[in-house]
């Protein structure tokens, strides 16, 4: 298991490479079948994914889930062959080969609150 922060990760094999011994270049690559990814947010929301492979650049935090990658938060989700997720952040983009499909499940009653009335920004 790798912990950095508020963030684990979880494989059967976990490489970390520091190319030149640069510490600000340091990525984190992980394999396994499958290796799982959690992050609980500033928000108090956690996030939550697998895929077989999953990498951590950690000067820019981003993750990279490839392979079957699924992310989650709360009842929402997201599953393609390839998600990157930026942490800070808190953005995503999915990918899938040619004639694949992404997939996404967003639930409505997460934008409401407990009286049915919309959350406003």
């Amino acid at each position: 298991m790798i912990k950095q922060g508020t963030i684990e990760i979880k494989a059967d094999k976990v490489v970390v490479t520091r190319p030149g011994g640069d510490q600000n270049k340091t990525y984190i690559e992980a394999f396994g079948n499958p290796v799982t990814f959690y992050q609980m947010q500033d928000n108090g929301k956690p996030v939550k994914g697998h895929a077989q492979k999953v990498r951590y650049d950690v000067a820019t935090q981003l993750i990279t889930l490839t392979g079957n990658a699924y992310l989650e938060q709360l009842d929402s989700n997201v599953k393609g062959d390839r998600i990157t997720y930026l942490v800070p952040q808190q953005q995503m983009q999915a990918f899938s080969d040619k004639g694949k499909r992404v997939t996404t499940v967003l639930v409505p009653s997460q934008l409401q609150d407990k009286n049915g009335q919309k959350k406003s920004n």
